[in-house]
Parts: C-alpha cells; sequence; structure tokens
C-alpha cells in the first residue's frame, strides 16, 4: 500500500470507480424507464460504439463491443421481466436483476482497453521490472539483517545493497523469456480485481439508481400508475372439468 504504484494516490483508482458506478446505474435506469425496445437496444449500441470511438478500432475492442452488446440484451431483458412481473415498484430490485449483465461487459471492455495501452504494451521492451518488486526485496532482506546484532550497520548496508541487485538481475534474467506475456496477463488481473470488487460496485450502483429513480419522482419526470393485471396460475384438469 505504501508503493507509489499501488493505491496511494486516490485519484488513480476512485474517480474511475465512481465513474464506472454512476455509469452503469444511469444505463440500468435507462433500460428500466426507456418505454420502447429498440430505444434500449440504441442505447446499448451506443455505449458499445462511444467505447470504439474512445479506445480505436481494434478487433479486440470490436470484441468488446459485441461482448457489450450482447450482455446488455440480457440486463435488458431481466430488467423488464423484473418491472413486469412485480406488483409493486421497487426500483433495488429491478436494477439489482441485471446489474451483473450491464457491468460484466464493462470489465472485459477495460480490461482490452488496459491491454492496449502503451503503458503496457510498453512492459514488453521495458528491462526494468516493477519499483514495488525492489521494495518487497529490501523489506525481506531488512528484516533478515535486523536479526543479526553483531553485524556493523555499514556491513548490513552492503550487504543489502549486493543482495538487492544480485536478486533484481537474477530476476530479470529469469522472467525476460515471459516479458511477452506480462501484458495479458495484467490485464486479465485487472479484470480479476474488478470482478472481485463486484460485490460492492453493484450493489453502490445499484443503490445510486434507486436513488436517481426517487429523484425522477419527486420532479414528476416518473409517474408509478396503478392497473390491473390478469395473472396466471397452474389448476389440474379435473379442476378445470369440474368448474365447468
Amino acid at each position: 500500500m505504501n508503493s507509489e504504484t499501488k493505491f496511494s494516490d486516490p485519484s488513480l483508482w476512485i474517480a474511475p470507480a465512481a465513474v464506472l458506478i454512476v455509469f452503469a446505474a444511469v444505463i440500468s435506469l435507462g433500460y428500466m424507464l426507456l418505454p420502447q425496445k429498440r430505444l434500449k437496444l440504441l442505447l446499448a449500441g451506443l455505449i458499445g460504439s462511444t467505447y470504439l470511438v474512445i479506445f480505436g478500432v481494434h478487433y479486440l475492442n470490436i470484441i468488446a463491443f459485441f461482448v457489450i452488446i450482447l450482455f446488455h440484451v440480457f440486463a435488458i431483458r431481466a430488467i423488464h421481466l423484473e418491472s413486469e412481473e412485480r406488483l409493486k415498484i421497487h426500483p433495488i430490485h429491478i436494477i439489482r436483476r441485471g446489474i451483473t449483465e450491464v457491468m460484466l461487459p464493462l470489465y472485459f471492455a477495460l480490461s482490452f482497453a488496459y491491454f492496449l495501452s502503451p503503458s503496457i504494451q510498453e512492459r514488453v521492451k521495458d528491462p526494468v521490472l516493477s519499483p514495488s518488486l525492489k521494495q518487497a526485496v529490501s523489506r525481506v532482506m531488512d528484516e533478515f539483517l535486523e536479526a543479526e546484532k553483531n553485524i556493523p550497520q555499514a556491513q548490513k548496508q552492503i550487504a543489502k545493497n549486493y543482495a538487492l541487485e544480485q536478486t533484481y538481475d537474477t530476476i530479470t534474467r529469469w522472467s525476460d523469456p515471459y516479458r511477452v506475456y506480462f501484458p495479458p496477463v495484467l490485464a486479465f488481473g485487472l479484470f480479476l480485481m474488478l470482478w472481485g470488487l463486484g460485490f460492492a460496485l453493484h450493489w453502490l450502483s445499484t443503490w445510486i439508481g434507486a436513488l436517481l429513480f426517487v429523484l425522477l419522482r419527486k420532479t414528476k419526470f416518473v409517474v408509478i400508475e396503478k392497473r390491473n393485471i390478469e395473472a396466471e396460475h397452474i389448476a389440474l384438469w379435473q379442476q378445470t372439468t369440474t368448474k365447468l
């Protein structure tokens, strides 16, 4: 956590996470409120097209485009069914029904964009490994040398620098043949991290979508009307003939 390459700078992860949460909430609310299915599909297409415009036309981004469309079709269906099958409108339950299908393709898309980013692609050519690796090795050496009370501090520092350099060089030489696999591994790691945080991201997005729905009701932009609905139920053939 103290490494500059991790989460010490909140702007590196809080702002993008907040944008993702609000974005998914607005999308889910749109799928809930838009009156016609073609408008919902148009919104899904607009989301995928915007992704292509921002990150460029690449075969991975084209795959991400179709993944977004496919999963958002499932989200549209899930949210529509939840809206129609409920006797009373509960926006939290309705949005939660399709929030996974809304956010999962966004995780895929962000992972592909991360994989194609120049900074990640440069990791294949960059001989210098992550600074956090040196920090981890340095901490291990400090803990090991602290137990040696009879060695002067100057000698400890010399031994530490030598061991650190040798260890780092060994790891660098060992990793050279596998450097080409760094970008996909890092991209997959980003997807796993987003998916692991999904329980919090989905919950926050659901509640934000519900709050937006409440605000729209307060401003009379959305009105809930009551209507009579005929419901189906299962009956045995003998029961129906007896009634007749």
